[in-house]
């Protein structure tokens, strides 16, 4: 039973950016897995370029079954290519197909799988001195029609080919020229990009320059102020010292007027309390003056009752003598 040959299922291979080729696809049927980085073989006119893999960009190892990709950088300016073949060093290789443009994906294609050392087999009998020997009859006879059939198959396969080499020799220089043109727009891009990061460097250098002259004078001005604070705070704690003193002494005089004030309190309850005494004796004294005029009233009523009775008296001694002397 034969045996079936790997093969690499293509989903990917495109122009990630001018100077980037992307790749990705599933390896079907290995049997050895490679040891070796990948790299990317770009033939041209102009020789051989070897685009090594971006890092982190490779998804791991070539695994049977599994999805893998990788994107490749260019080392020098993009060129023009007529091949494009993915190496893993001596133990395997792929012939890939022009990529597709930018931000396309390139139709699914299966690819086969070789090794990259081959040697062309060369017949087990071969002999230059025997084959130099051969007559012209034997080599007649050894071109046979089936032969002439299998060289003509062959030249029309070599023919087709050449049309599709020069096809995609077509497609690759358009692919490049666009490249070329993304590339030209980039660098202008990134040439005004400059331009404006410098522009913008300069004002914020003028602008930053500005703003330390104005900080400058902010602080100058700030340090006239604090000095001028400072001149004020040492005066208002003169004045506050001063205060201080006269409220000390302020103090002082409050606390005498206090201690004063305090013996007046006392000196007045005392006098108060003389007056509480003097007015219980005053409404003693009111009571017994009233008992005596009571008394003087009842001796006043008694001595006029006296003088009447004197009076009358009096009368009658005045009217025996008046009697008595006639």
């Amino acid at each position: 039973m034969a045996r079936h040959r790997p093969s690499f299922e293509l989903s990917r291979f495109t122009w990630g950016a001018p100077d980037r080729l992307e790749l990705a696809g599933r390896f079907v049927g290995l049997a050895d897995l490679p040891a070796a980085a990948p790299s990317l073989v770009i033939s041209g006119t102009d020789g051989e370029h070897r685009l090594p893999v971006v890092p982190d960009s490779l998804s791991g190892p070539p695994e049977d079954g599994g999805r893998w990709e990788a994107v490749f950088a260019w080392q020098e300016a993009p060129v023009a290519f007529d091949v494009a073949k993915l190496e893993f060093g001596d133990d395997m290789v792929v012939e890939l197909p022009e990529p597709s443009a930018r931000r396309t994906r390139a139709r699914r294609q299966t690819l086969e799988v070789s090794r990259e050392q081959r040697q062309e087999a060369q017949p087990r009998d071969h002999d230059p001195e025997r084959a130099d020997a051969a007559s012209p009859q034997d080599e007649a006879a050894e071109v046979n029609g089936v032969g002439q059939l299998r060289v003509r198959a062959e030249l029309l396969a070599t023919e087709e080919a050449l049309r599709d080499a020069q096809t995609n020799l077509q497609r690759s220089q358009e692919e490049l020229t666009r490249a070329r043109d993304d590339l030209a727009t980039e660098r202008s891009l990134r040439e005004a990009d400059a331009d404006r990061f410098r522009r913008g460097l300069a004002e914020m250098n003028d602008a930053a320059e500005r703003a330390v002259a104005a900080e400058q004078r902010a602080v100058q001005h700030l340090g006239a102020e604090l000095r001028d604070a400072q001149a004020m705070i040492e005066a208002k704690d003169a004045a506050l010292a001063d205060l201080s003193g006269t409220l000390d002494a302020a103090a002082a005089h409050q606390a005498e007027a206090e201690a004063q004030a305090r013996a007046e309190i006392d000196e007045l309850r005392e006098r108060v309390a003389a007056l509480a005494r003097a007015g219980e004796e005053a409404d003693q004294l009111r009571a017994e003056l009233e008992a005596t005029r009571t008394e003087a009233d009842g001796a006043r009523a008694e001595l006029e009752q006296t003088r009447r009775t004197l009076d009358e008296v009096r009368s009658d001694v005045e009217g025996l003598l008046g009697r008595l002397g006639t």
